[in-house]
């Protein structure tokens, strides 16, 4: 059992993962709520590509991490390193999870 704050928030970032665009038709739009995130896999998943488009409806602010830049600093503070080690490893077996379940639908 994971504590609940270290759970990833794997249903407000994979849509675009699990849903490939295959006419000119726009995908379905998602909302994102105060506090949410988007493109988290970027940082633990050293293979991930984006697909689709992100448009800001209202006046909004971006923060960009790089994941490089995240590390390096991750590697002067070993406790909160090896918090990342395991959030990374419970967000990697989520989206395998979440792989796995939608090739057997």
């Amino acid at each position: 059992e994971t504590d609940a704050s270290m759970k990833p928030m794997i249903n407000h970032i994979l849509p675009a993962f699990l849903k490939i665009e295959t006419s000119m038709e726009p995908m379905p739009s998602q909302t994102l709520e105060l506090g949410e995130h988007i493109a988290e896999p970027a940082l633990w998943v050293k293979s991930w590509r984006h697909q689709g488009k992100f448009q800001a409806l209202l006046d909004s602010r971006l923060l960009l991490v790089s994941a490089e830049d995240l590390f390096s600093v991750l590697q002067e503070h070993s406790e909160e390193l090896v918090s990342a080690i395991v959030y990374a490893r419970i967000f990697l077996h989520e989206l395998n999870n979440l792989h796995s379940n939608s090739q057997a639908t």
